[in-house]
């Protein structure tokens, strides 16, 4: 969320608090309606602001800044589409990345459930119960808290106690002491997923980007202000 880069300092005021906290857990750039709204109140504005310099300055004043005008939005273009083009590829490799991490997690654990069948009896059901309930606890609740870029404790608790239980396991057979090496790597495995996936869920583009983008995107839009349209429409 794009606001949790930029902390507003607001007095202690009900009104202002929860102002605060549905901007910040609600407006989602990302989302394809504000991101539809937003991108559509900003053109409006823009044509609306362009009409009105239009009326101030007059239609033969802008038309003497075409020339020369061009050449400038011209090289503050393309400056800018470079700038946008490689935050998108530094998003879409960290997206990329995050998918890596929890695909990890996710066949780590499947790996951990499947040895669990051959280890002794009163370690087997504990390992699958806590599993099913980390499982559960990371697509319902931790979903929604990596949304908000926090970490779900009950996750983090159910983690733990599978931890706890994978290193109390007694290997009994011989078999079961091979497997048990391999149950220990797949924990290993899941764990550094799981911070790899955390991590990237607190993960905001870096300031200087957005304020790349954002003063990018204002200086590009304040170069169209200096051409007239003779019709808007048609």
């Amino acid at each position: 969320n794009w606001f949790r880069r930029f902390p507003v300092k607001t007095q202690n005021h009900p009104l202002s608090n929860l102002w605060t906290q549905i901007m910040v857990e609600h407006f989602h750039l990302d989302e394809f309606l504000t991101g539809g709204a937003t991108i559509a109140l900003t053109i409006l504005l823009s044509v609306a602001i362009q009409h009105w310099i239009k009326q101030r300055v007059g239609k033969q004043t802008l038309e003497s800044f075409h020339e020369v005008g061009g050449y400038y939005m011209s090289a503050v273009g393309t400056l800018y589409a470079v700038i946008l083009g490689l935050v998108v590829v530094d998003a879409t490799n960290r997206f990329n990345d995050a998918r890596l991490h929890l695909e990890n997690e996710a066949n780590s654990l499947m790996e951990i459930y499947a040895l669990s069948e051959k280890m002794p009896e009163p370690y087997r059901d504990s390992i699958r119960d806590t599993i099913r309930l980390y499982t559960a606890e990371t697509l319902g609740e931790g979903w929604r808290m990596m949304a908000l870029g926090q970490v779900d404790q009950d996750g983090l608790t159910l983690f733990r106690q599978l931890m706890k239980e994978i290193r109390e396991i007694e290997p009994v057979t011989e078999n079961q002491k091979a497997l048990y090496g391999s149950m220990l790597t797949s924990f290993i495995n899941a764990g550094e997923s799981r911070r790899g996936r955390l991590n990237f869920a607190v993960y905001d583009i870096p300031n200087v980007e957005w304020f790349s983008l954002i003063v990018g995107g204002i200086i590009t839009i304040a170069f169209t202000m200096f051409f007239s349209i003779e019709h808007l429409i048609g």
